[in-house]
């Protein structure tokens, strides 16, 4: 029986985008830059490495920058953790990179790299 997303439940632990290079470095693809543009999301596209978008580069590592867009940053720039809680909040959900609105790819993969959302 193949995997499902049916019964996952994300447990907002920021485990995928504070641990998982996929979700933090390598996200953006070209339809995800073509939204973002079509969206006037100049608040996202000020956050990407344009040297990697002039080369074509858009699935490679580091591409995204810190607030003043002069140096890449080690982790997504749209998370944040709630005040005093142990949970995380993304704050381009709606129209978060297409890597993200598909993680996880299944629950064995989930499972195997520590995401809780599968326990019940």
């Amino acid at each position: 029986m193949p995997d499902t997303h049916q019964d996952f439940k994300c447990k907002r632990c920021g485990h995928c985008c504070l641990n998982l290079p996929g979700a933090y470095q390598n996200v953006a693809q070209g339809d995800d830059i073509d939204r973002w543009r079509s969206e006037g999301r100049e608040d996202i596209l000020c956050r990407i490495d344009i040297s990697h978008l002039k080369r074509g580069d858009i699935d490679e590592n580091d591409f995204w920058l810190n607030e003043a867009g002069d140096a890449l940053v080690d982790r997504c720039p749209f998370l944040r953790k709630f005040p005093n809680q142990h949970k995380y909040k993304c704050l381009i959900h709606a129209t978060r990179p297409f890597h993200c609105r598909h993680y996880p790819d299944s629950e064995t993969y989930a499972k195997a790299c520590g995401c809780p959302g599968f326990d019940k």
